[in-house]
């Protein structure tokens, strides 16, 4: 049921106990496979023409569950009564770090929910096209990420004025106010100086401030509205951190964020997906990068299809080389006959297929599986481009924490245990 914001009665308003009870127990309907659906779930197992479906299995007693839901209804519904948490948390004024550990919960978990319902979008946009009422059972990654952009700057807030609370910010600002008139003092001194104010940092209090700021800063990359729908140039790009402590600054985060934003800014494919598969990335850094692989993509093909000469490419050296597509299908490397991860021959025609269809969708002539680079100028595709749609990466799934059997830790996902 809708929250009451304006002057709503003591009965209605929850308190931290019952909050923390909630958040709990709408994170575990997440879980395993074999889970039934609640009973809110009820009217949303079938819309439209959908049937719906069910799952016999034997239990103590004989009964049959339904099957879980998809994702994306349990996504729907966990994301409405989080946001009635969050209501009443702003309501009541808490403003602690009990607080910020629920803030940074949620973040986490909407990271990780755009990302794994990202093919799902499309469906709901074909919904709402052929005004079905399946729309209202799938992903509607624009409301889902403008929730996200707020719980993100409320947290943001959280962490500055619970700093304030605290005292900590006068506290920074004459350090850093006295290491600046040091500067002329000899450089062993400084560096005393400076690993001295590290240890008085207050954002010692929020160990988790600097993956929730990482977080931020990879969703507002692009200056043309990043994961975020807004217009990020770089000056707003960096103005995240105007209030950020020293300590967060320098975190490794947020140099994985910076090192990010330096290759898709340049355009530097070959960078940027290295950066992706790499370890220092994190499962849930992956998925708010994930957004910008088309982009990408797109920006690498364009340039070389302007600098080849009429030489023909390979499809494959395309798919591989320029669109990066090995992440999305896997390896497709021979060595010494042996074959890499999965079926070789497999992705590299999924490979082939995808680079063809991507190409042929940017107005570029493909004749004998190879590119003709000067045939045809390059068009961007259009917004509907199902070859250009951003689906699941490999590369971004094995990161994810899941056990034996292919079950999702979404609990220490959330928890901040894995995943990050």
């Amino acid at each position: 049921s809708p929250r009451i914001v304006a002057s709503p009665p003591p009965a209605v308003i929850r308190t931290k106990r019952a909050l923390e009870k909630t958040t709990k127990h709408l994170y575990s309907l997440l879980g395993g496979k074999t889970d039934a659906p609640p009973a809110e779930w009820e009217g949303l197992i079938s819309f439209g023409d959908e049937k719906k479906q069910t799952k016999n299995s034997a239990t103590a007693s004989g009964t049959s569950v339904d099957q879980p839901a998809p994702l994306s209804r349990r996504s729907n519904f966990l994301w409405d009564r989080l946001r009635g948490v969050r209501q009443d948390m702003s309501l009541q004024g808490f403003n602690d770090d009990w607080t910020i550990h629920l803030l940074e919960e949620m973040v986490r978990f909407a990271v990780a929910a755009e990302y794994l319902l990202c093919e799902d979008t499309e469906r709901f946009k074909t919904a709402l096209s052929t005004h079905t009422g399946y729309a209202r059972a799938t992903h509607n990654s624009h409301l889902h990420v403008e929730q996200l952009a707020k719980t993100l700057t409320t947290l943001t807030q959280r962490y500055r004025d619970r700093r304030i609370g605290l005292g900590c910010v006068a506290k920074e600002t004459e350090d850093e106010s006295n290491e600046a008139n040091k500067k002329g003092d000899a450089s062993t001194e400084s560096t005393d100086a400076n690993e001295t104010d590290q240890k008085k940092l207050p954002s010692l209090q929020f160990p988790n401030e600097p993956e929730m700021r990482g977080y931020q800063l990879l969703m507002k990359m692009d200056t043309q509205g990043g994961a975020l729908g807004r217009k990020t140039g770089g000056g707003e790009f960096l103005r995240d951190l105007r209030w950020a402590p020293r300590a967060v600054l320098q975190s490794p985060e947020i140099a994985f964020s910076l090192k990010v934003r330096a290759a898709y800014e340049s355009g530097n494919v070959a960078k940027f997906f290295d950066l992706v598969k790499s370890k220092q990335c994190s499962f849930l850094q992956a998925c708010c990068v994930h957004k910008y692989f088309p982009q990408i993509r797109k920006q690498a093909l364009r340039v070389c299809v302007g600098v080849w000469n009429k030489t023909p490419v390979a499809v494959n050296v395309v798919g591989v080389e320029v669109l990066r597509l090995d992440t999305r299908f896997g390896e497709v490397q021979d060595t010494g006959g042996k074959k890499t991860e999965g079926d070789s021959g497999a992705i590299r025609k999924a490979v082939r297929d995808t680079a063809t269809a991507m190409a042929v969708e940017c107005g570029l002539t493909i004749a004998g599986g190879d590119l003709l680079p000067k045939e045809t100028p390059f068009v961007n595709p259009a917004d509907t481009s199902a070859a250009w749609v951003n689906r699941r990466e490999r590369v971004i799934d094995k990161k994810a924490p899941t056990m034996k059997g292919g079950f999702f830790r979404w609990r220490a996902l959330v928890d901040g245990t894995a995943g990050r």
